[in-house]
């Protein structure tokens, strides 16, 4: 919200009215020095008139004129010009209809002649006071209202940002675990390491086929398991054979997301800053949910191509 003080668009214009003219002078006399824009008329039509054509701030009107009087002219100004201060000089002769004026809110401030210069200066520039505090207090009202529309459109898009991001994510979710019902029903053992070594995912048929090897899932693998691994990588682009528990397997490593500067293949090294991909492990499982992580896939060997090759 825009908090620099409010500027108003034209000087500040004072409308007086009195019938008799060298009471005008006089008052004209008075303001000069005040640095205000003065306007006068002779009587309540003329008032009108300089009202229509011109954007007043305050207006100082005497009561008895010919044709129409203080109060009916100032009842006439307010239709015309609500957010003018309205004050009226009189004399205690006419004080009823005064009254009736100010509860009614035609007239802002009832002053009587003789004027004294030095208070009569004074109520006028507190007039003046009052039309600018309206002013601002509309001004900034306006402001208010520009930024709560805005607010409330800026929730809106928010909020439908929101709903697709959720949407998004539930779609990733089930697709995550669509992925993991798949990788779980494979018939290959499936251990995941992530960038510091540690065993982060195991499938089904990897805890069926090697129960050993799986029960260290969330910590650092089996030694068996990491020699394995190891030995996987020493061969990155083909399968080799590895003996456990008595059973033959053919084991092949694979890289699921490799940093820029990471090799495929490549365990990095302990204590690597790089962030982790747990695969899906269990929360309970996992040390860090981002980053890379790698896979060894091992299944039973049928064929006597490798029969009797050491692990």
């Amino acid at each position: 919200m825009n908090c620099e003080p409010h500027r108003r668009t034209h000087q500040r214009t004072l409308l007086l009215v009195d019938d008799e003219e060298h009471i005008l002078s006089a008052l004209k006399r008075l303001f000069r020095r005040d640095d205000y824009r003065v306007l006068t008329a002779c009587s309540g039509a003329v008032g009108l008139d300089l009202l229509a054509a011109n954007a007043v701030d305050v207006i100082v009107s005497d009561q008895r004129m010919p044709g129409m009087t203080g109060i009916e002219f100032l009842r006439r100004a307010k239709a015309l010009r609500p957010d003018t201060v309205r004050m009226t000089l009189s004399g205690y002769t006419d004080l009823q209809s005064i009254i009736d004026a100010v509860n009614e809110g035609a007239v802002y401030k009832f002053l009587t002649k003789p004027w004294d210069d030095a208070r009569l200066r004074e109520h006028v520039a507190q007039a003046f006071r009052v039309t600018e505090l309206a002013e601002e207090n509309h001004r900034l009202a306006h402001e208010i209202t520009s930024a709560n529309t805005e607010l409330a459109d800026t929730n809106r898009r928010l909020k439908c940002l929101a709903e697709r991001e959720h949407e998004r994510v539930d779609a990733m979710t089930g697709a995550t675990d669509a992925a993991r019902a798949l990788v779980d029903l494979m018939p290959v053992a499936v251990f995941g390491f992530d960038p510091e070594g540690w065993l982060v995912y195991v499938n089904r048929t990897a805890f069926d086929w090697l129960p050993a090897w799986a029960g260290g899932l969330g910590a650092q693998p089996d030694g068996d398991l990491l020699a394995a691994l190891q030995r996987a990588q020493q061969s990155p682009q083909a399968a080799v054979p590895v003996e456990s528990h008595g059973r033959l397997f053919e084991a092949s490593v694979k890289v699921l997301s490799a940093a820029p500067d990471q090799a495929p293949g490549v365990v990095p090294p302990a204590g690597t800053e790089d962030a982790r991909a747990t695969c899906g492990v269990p929360a309970s499982a996992q040390r860090s949910p981002l980053g890379t992580a790698l896979m060894l896939m091992a299944h039973p060997l049928a064929d006597a191509r490798i029969q009797g090759v050491a692990a």
